[in-house]
């Protein structure tokens, strides 16, 4: 059997009656990747640490919608989704699926 999942629309071969599955989310950054706000210093599986932050509200790319953003340039502090990178990181999204 397979199955599509609808926001990704990855492809998946299961068995019909085989229970939950768990995947990692592929495709665009927007929505395979989860934002994690950070507090204090952090280890992540790959064992790179974090810097300690003080929690703020993200700034917004100010180039948004210029010519400069249109060929290309971004503003260093910034991630792919916009967010400070010094409070927030990013993740690769987990998909939980329950057996229909």
């Amino acid at each position: 059997m397979v199955y599509i999942h609808p926001k990704t629309r990855q492809r998946l071969v299961r068995q019909k009656h085989s229970g939950d599955i768990e995947f990692d989310a592929q495709g665009p950054i927007s929505l395979t990747q989860e934002k994690i706000a950070i507090i204090g210093g952090w280890t992540d599986y790959t064992g790179s640490g974090g810097q300690i932050a003080q929690m703020s509200q993200p700034l917004p790319d100010e180039l948004f919608g210029t010519n400069a953003w249109l060929e290309g340039a971004r503003k260093k502090q910034l991630d792919e989704l916009g967010n400070r990178k010094q409070t927030i990181r990013l993740r690769t999204k987990k998909i939980y699926v329950e057996n229909p």
